[in-house]
């Protein structure tokens, strides 16, 4: 298994160093989309434990013409509601390709603001002096400070913008969405992300804090998902 990500992390050095904002988008791409996916598959798991099916002993026949009539009137219906329902609860590919560009067109914005993080808040280089290690959890502290006043209200912002005009929908509809998820959703962030980001800018090269901040985000994209699924 180490032989395996040490050949993954070779791959992604390497495509990083020589087209960095590229393959920075198609990683967040990828892992923007296994969000989605999996956000459907606990939506459709979901559904699917808590569905009711009706038995079919549970249809009392007679043996009148009437019964036969209503019979033969209510099956095409049962079968009607059946395939409606299924075509409801099938998997949305669409919904997942929307995610995936979403992480792409997102991640040159993301990977701006974390150079710029770096070049205005650098880190003095790691040393057992405690004033420099003090320095130090400084720098990163007003890192993310920064990142959550400032870039991650903008953020959501964006998230709900993008992911609403890759739906088709329109100016009222996008601001209805923000009216129902916004807040729950920035509220979650906060409770999330400052730990999360705190490693992020500490302790990790700026070529893998993307990367890093996705796959962590894999259950915070899932999130974003179902919430902006069951909001109108």
């Amino acid at each position: 298994m180490s032989k395996v990500f040490a050949l993954v992390n070779r791959i992604y050095t390497n495509s990083y160093q020589s087209r960095p904002i590229l393959t920075l988008a198609c990683t967040n791409a990828l892992l923007a989309s296994t969000s989605d996916i999996l956000a459907q598959c606990i939506t459709l798991a979901n559904k699917n434990k808590h569905k009711e099916f009706t038995p079919a002993t549970k249809l009392e026949l007679s043996n009148t013409t009437e019964s036969l009539a209503s019979v033969n009137e209510t099956l095409p219906t049962q079968v009607q509601k059946k395939q409606e329902s299924a075509h409801i609860e099938s998997f949305d590919y669409m919904r997942t390709l929307r995610f995936s560009s979403y992480g792409f067109v997102i991640a040159p914005v993301m990977h701006t603001w974390f150079s710029f993080l770096d070049k205005r808040f650098p880190l003095p280089q790691l040393q057992t002096s405690k004033n420099l290690m003090a320095s130090r959890i400084g720098a990163i502290v007003k890192r993310v400070s920064v990142d959550q006043i400032a870039f991650a209200p903008i953020g959501l912002s964006l998230f709900f913008s993008i992911i609403g005009v890759f739906e088709g929908r329109d100016i009222n509809s996008i601001q209805q969405k923000f009216r129902e998820a916004y807040v729950p959703a920035l509220k979650a962030n906060y409770i999330t992300w400052p730990f999360v980001q705190f490693i992020n800018f500490g302790f990790l090269p700026l070529r893998y804090r993307l990367p890093f901040v996705s796959t962590i985000g894999i259950l915070w994209t899932c999130y974003l998902s179902l919430l902006n699924s069951v909001t109108t």
